[in-house]
C-alpha cells in the first residue's frame, strides 16, 4: 500500500485497520486516487486523497467505496465505514485515530479474523398468494368464506382474511428463520436478522465467520436448504467486511 501522505489534502475515510499490518498491493479508490493508510498506534485510517465540497452517492463512487473495502477484507481485519465520511486533512485524521483509539482497538479484536457471509431465503412461486392458501388449510378455508356464492366481501372481512394472511406470513419466516439459523449457528460466530425487503423474501441473515471456514458455512447453507421444498430458494453471498457487526460513532 502506498505510504506517501498529503497532509493539507482531504481525505476520503473507507475503514479501520490494524496498524502496523502491511497490505499487499495497490488499490484505488474515488476519482482512482491511490489508497493508502494513515496509522495512529494500533489503528489506522484507511483513505485516499480527495478533491471537491461534495462526495456524490453515485454508481462510480459507490462501486468504488465497495471495490476498497472488499480489497481489504480480503487480507486484513477491517472496520468499514460508510459511505461519503471525509476528514479535512491528515492531521485531522491522525486526531481522529486519537480520540477513537479504544473502541476502534477494541471493535478490530471482536472482528479479528472473521468475515461477513449473506443469506437470503426467498418463496420461489410464480403466485405468493395461492402458494400461501394451498400449503395452510386454514387461510384458504378463510378465503374461501369470505369469497363464497360470488357476493363482495364487506370491509372488515377484508381486514380480516388480510390479517390472517400477514400472520401466516410472518409464523413462516419465523419458523424458517430458526431452522436455518440453528443449522449456520455450528459455523457461525454470530447471525443478525436484516429486515426483508419484499413480500417473497423470508429471511436476509448476516452471518460472522472466520476467513478461513468460508467451505464449511457454504456446506452448512447446503444443508439449512435440504431441509425445505423447490418453493424456498437459497442465495449466499460474500466474503464481505463484517458491516453488519461492527458500529463506529466517531467522536469528533
Amino acid at each position: 500500500m502506498p505510504g506517501r501522505v498529503n497532509s493539507g489534502v482531504r481525505k476520503y475515510l473507507y475503514a479501520v485497520v490494524p496498524d502496523p499490518e502491511p497490505l499487499a498491493g495497490e488499490c484505488h479508490g474515488l476519482n482512482g486516487s491511490p489508497v493508502y493508510a494513515i496509522g495512529g498506534g494500533r489503528a489506522a485510517l484507511v483513505v485516499s486523497d480527495i478533491n471537491g465540497a461534495r462526495i456524490r452517492p453515485d454508481r462510480a463512487n459507490l462501486a468504488a467505496h465497495h471495490r476498497v473495502l472488499r480489497w481489504l477484507a480480503a487480507q486484513s481485519d477491517v472496520l468499514p465505514m460508510s459511505f461519503g465520511l471525509v476528514a479535512d486533512d491528515g492531521p485531522a485524521a491522525r486526531r481522529l485515530l486519537a480520540r477513537n483509539a479504544r473502541p476502534l482497538t477494541a471493535q478490530l479484536r471482536r472482528v479479528s479474523g472473521r468475515v461477513e457471509m449473506g443469506v437470503r431465503i426467498t418463496w420461489d412461486v410464480p403466485n405468493f398468494y395461492e402458494h400461501l392458501v394451498a400449503a395452510h388449510p386454514p387461510l384458504g378455508a378463510a378465503r374461501d368464506r369470505v369469497f363464497s356464492d360470488g357476493r363482495e366481501p364487506t370491509r372488515d372481512e377484508k381486514i380480516e382474511l388480510g390479517q390472517l394472511f400477514e400472520q401466516t406470513v410472518a409464523r413462516e419466516r419465523t419458523a424458517c428463520e430458526g431452522r436455518v439459523s440453528g443449522i449456520l449457528s455450528t459455523c457461525c460466530h454470530e447471525i443478525k436478522t436484516g429486515k426483508v425487503r419484499s413480500e417473497k423474501e423470508i429471511a436476509n441473515l448476516a452471518c460472522l465467520i472466520d476467513r478461513g471456514s468460508q467451505q464449511a458455512f457454504e456446506s452448512a447453507v447446503l444443508r439449512a436448504a435440504s431441509l425445505f421444498n423447490a418453493s424456498y430458494a437459497f442465495e449466499f453471498t460474500g466474503p464481505w467486511p463484517p458491516h453488519n457487526f461492527v458500529e463506529i460513532n466517531l467522536s469528533t
